[in-house]
């Protein structure tokens, strides 16, 4: 088992895989955990057709779209076979000049080559299933992406499809122009549920910006109706929370940065920030994580600054950042609104469960944020 590849990527780039020619999805380590996987998941062993491209010919096709009548469909995409070696992280996330180095590189801009995360075939196949479906009448379409598609900023962007701009760029495009109502994207990775409305520049428009102000992140943001969910682990330490908390230490400017968090939260240090209730956490952490993006002029999280999303929060919070749990998606028969419920209990590690397995077992899982969307028909 591998974590984060890049398996449109030569094998060469990534010292965990032996082969010294082909790509990564060619190699026998990807083969391995292909074959764990589908015979974990009892999922048909379908194949990409031979058509010339090199990227997918013969590769394991794991893409699946699914209708539930004109209620719904289900977009699984495949985001880690087919995807370009990733970019390098900002370090410095207070770096203006390293930020805007990332966005360009983001946006294949310097460069010939058009960066993919799904690959051409399985993009165009998603892009496709998307409009028959919206064409057909259906009202919910469900996009299950691994890795997240909305912004959350410049740190450890890389691996999330801000990394790959471009593409990003072109689908939610897509998805905009052509119409396509009520879309959900559910992604995880992240360890957290983090909600927010997906909003895109146009490559264009950064190039203008670029020649113009000598900023991309000056070119405007397109509102879309889409939103997306990422779902919390169920047991995975530490939860996204405790991960950002040392990630962000770990950072050149990093005290600085934790020390605007402490202060919104009105303590003075990690621990005593850490003796906080969860919701309080949850807040303070959304704060700053909505500072990151509104300074890059991302959207905030949580849905209510876009008008073409008609939500209605029912538990207040748009992120359970410090906890293990699921999210819940429930559509009403009647008028298709659609209910979204995050549940998590506290987040406990090997050593926790070691010493307090009794009362880990018998936590009892409680609502942490949950909103209703109705649809646009």
């Amino acid at each position: 088992m591998t974590n984060d590849f890049s398996g449109g990527a030569p094998a060469l780039s990534d010292g965990r895989f032996m082969e010294n020619t082909g790509l990564i999805n060619q190699t026998a380590l990807y083969s391995n955990g292909l074959q764990a996987f589908v015979d974990y998941n009892a999922i048909a062993d379908l194949r990409y057709p031979l058509a010339g491209d090199s990227l997918t010919d013969g590769r394991p096709d794991l893409y699946r779209s699914r209708r539930y009548g004109k209620t719904a469909s289900l977009h699984i995409v495949d985001a880690r076979s087919f995807r370009d070696e990733g970019l390098p992280n900002v370090r410095d996330i207070t770096s203006a000049s390293q930020i805007g180095g990332f966005i360009l590189q983001s946006f294949d801009i310097g460069t010939s080559k058009k960066r993919t995360m799904l690959g051409n075939v399985q993009f165009r196949r998603l892009q496709n299933d998307l409009l028959a479906a919206h064409r057909d009448g259906v009202i919910w379409k469900f996009v299950m992406i691994p890795e997240p598609i909305q912004n959350l900023g410049v740190l450890a962007a890389a691996d999330r499809y801000e990394g790959y701009a471009a593409e990003r760029s072109e689908l939610l495009r897509f998805i905009d122009e052509n119409g396509i109502k009520n879309v959900v994207f559910v992604a995880a990775d992240v360890h957290g549920t983090l909600i927010n409305d997906l909003t895109y520049q146009r490559r264009e428009d950064v190039l203008n910006a670029l020649r113009t102000v000598g900023n991309p992140l000056a070119a405007p943001q397109i509102k879309t109706s889409a939103f997306e969910v990422t779902t919390g682990s169920v047991a995975f330490y530490p939860a996204f929370g405790d991960a950002v908390l040392g990630l962000v230490a770990s950072l050149p400017n990093g005290n600085v940065l934790l020390g605007q968090l402490f202060d919104a939260a009105g303590v003075p240090n990690v621990a005593a920030f850490n003796t906080l209730p969860m919701p309080v956490r949850n807040a303070a952490m959304a704060g700053f994580i909505s500072g990151q993006l509104t300074a890059l002029g991302y959207s905030p999280l949580g849905l209510g600054d876009n008008e073409r999303i008609q939500s209605q929060s029912l538990v207040p919070g748009n992120v359970a950042l410090f906890s293990f749990g699921w999210t819940k998606f429930d559509i009403t028969a009647d008028t298709h609104d659609l209910y979204v419920t995050t549940y998590g209990i506290t987040p406990y590690n090997s050593a926790d469960l070691a010493t307090n397995s009794a009362e880990i077992i018998n936590r009892q899982p409680a609502v942490l944020n949950r909103f209703r969307v109705s649809p646009q028909l």
